[in-house]
């Protein structure tokens, strides 16, 4: 009989099937046979916030997403205390209230005047093209600021370790039980942890402190290591979920590496008294992407130790706080670049679709050449990098020939050359990436850091 990893309670048919690891992430591992419905809806805010800091990423890779996280489908989350729902471009949306610049998708403005001006201004359209956006409510206070989204909290983490373990009994729940790491008594303790905040709001430091290890930054080439020995295609932005333990030591470590990026880690228990193990699991995010099977090593692998990179050290007055909070911004931020880079690389209709916008939305005094519209785009890319130096760096010019560089274009014209002008944009693209790295994050300095769980 199916019971919650965490309460304890029967399971049934009318337990809801749920995302163990969230859907707002893109999770693809659901379940109904490892937690409690109760226990799945006290999580939410939690997950929410987890799920916060990556939603600017998720907008980025909107075109390139799984058919389950493409536009028209829910992310399964809100931010701010707003709804967030996916556009039909892809791109990820807070609330009808707000509206995100399609080529800066983490510039989120509020729809009153001001906000629609603002809007206009950056998009060289007239104020009535956003106008309807006013007919929605907007939130009490008329503001979405970046800073409500936290860099690193403890509800943060603990969000983490719940997904990771769910993610694990759910992929284990048909194998041998013995080999199901997650039920073990010895594991006691972390799941009490778990059950703690989730149900009870009750973080205790003592456990906090005894399990939750930070994220594993110094540990990226043993994850790598052992990402390398899952015979599974590798994709970008996928998670890595890898558990293992070490019986001379009696540790168990487990570490979740969100989107490729953050390798949250964790003690699961430091009485492990079994064999040591390793096991690995890889879940794409991107179309024609799954989930892996489970790889198992008959030794343990130092995934994970003890750092001072955990919420209540990010929140602290110091210099190794600060060198924190940059490194985690910094990751974040060039990730999301790259995101934004693998779409225009990728996604041709994306591009086509965003250029033909731009032509029916110049606000020149002439219409403007294809070249003009790439490099506009181009331009609005890398707009932050160039600023970052001072405005002194002039990005390659998209090279087309006087034929090819029309004026007046029908988008739908099959007669056009949209291989040769992708050809020469992406060229330009790659270009500006050498010469100015990835594109940079617009408001990653308004991250902010948080303490309570």
């Amino acid at each position: 009989m199916d019971t919650c990893l965490f309460t304890g309670e029967t399971l049934g048919p009318t337990t809801k099937k749920e995302h163990t690891i969230q859907e707002a992430l893109c999770g693809r591992i659901c379940s109904r046979r490892v937690s409690s419905s109760s226990f799945n809806g006290q999580s939410s805010g939690r997950d929410n916030e987890l799920a916060a800091p990556y939603v600017s990423l998720r907008s980025a890779l909107g075109p390139l997403l799984a058919s389950a996280f493409q536009p028209g489908k829910s992310t399964g989350m809100t931010t701010g205390g707003l709804s967030v729902v996916m556009e039909a471009d892809g791109r990820v949306r807070p609330a009808k209230s707000l509206v995100m610049d399609p080529a800066d998708p983490t510039s989120a403005i509020v729809a009153n005047d001001a906000g629609r001006a603002q809007f206009a201004a950056r998009h060289d359209v007239s104020v009535d093209r956003v106008a309807d956006a006013a007919k929605v409510p907007i939130p009490a206070d008329g503001t979405f600021l970046p800073g409500n989204i936290p860099l690193l909290s403890q509800a943060m983490e603990i969000a983490a370790l719940k997904a990771v373990l769910l993610a694990f009994d759910e992929l284990l729940a048909d194998g041998p039980a013995h080999l199901r790491f997650t039920r073990s008594d010895h594991l006691a303790n972390v799941r009490g942890l778990v059950r703690a905040v989730i149900m009870d709001d009750c973080l205790e430091q003592t456990p906090y402190e005894a399990h939750v290890m930070g994220l594993q930054l110094d540990k990226l080439p043993e994850i790598e290591q052992c990402r390398m020995m899952v015979d599974y295609p590798r994709t970008d932005f996928e998670h890595i979920l890898i558990a293992s333990a070490d019986a001379s030591t009696g540790c168990l470590d487990v570490v979740w590496s969100v989107f490729g990026i953050d390798p949250f880690g964790y003690r699961l228990t430091s009485e492990w008294k079994d064999s040591s193990f390793t096991c690995i699991v890889v879940a794409g995010v991107l179309c024609n992407t799954g989930v892996s099977k489970l790889t198992w090593l008959r030794e343990s692998r130092p995934i994970c130790a003890p750092t001072a990179n955990r919420a209540i050290d990010a929140v602290k007055e110091s210099a190794s706080a600060c060198t924190l909070r940059n490194r985690i911004t910094d990751r974040r931020g060039r990730e999301h670049g790259r995101a934004v880079l693998l779409v225009e690389q990728r996604c041709d209709d994306y591009v086509k679709d965003q250029i033909a916008l731009s032509q029916a939305n110049w606000r020149g005094a002439s219409s403007p050449s294809v070249q003009e519209l790439f490099e506009h785009r181009l331009g609005r890319i890398f707009k932050r990098n160039v600023k970052h130096r001072g405005g002194s760096s002039a990005l390659p010019s998209v090279s087309l020939s006087a034929a090819e560089d029309k004026r007046v274009f029908n988008p739908k014209d099959p007669a056009i050359p949209w291989d040769k002008w992708l050809a020469a944009y992406r060229e330009a693209l790659e270009g500006s990436r050498r010469q100015l790295d990835y594109p940079v994050l617009r408001w990653s300095e308004g991250y902010s850091v948080q303490e309570r769980g």
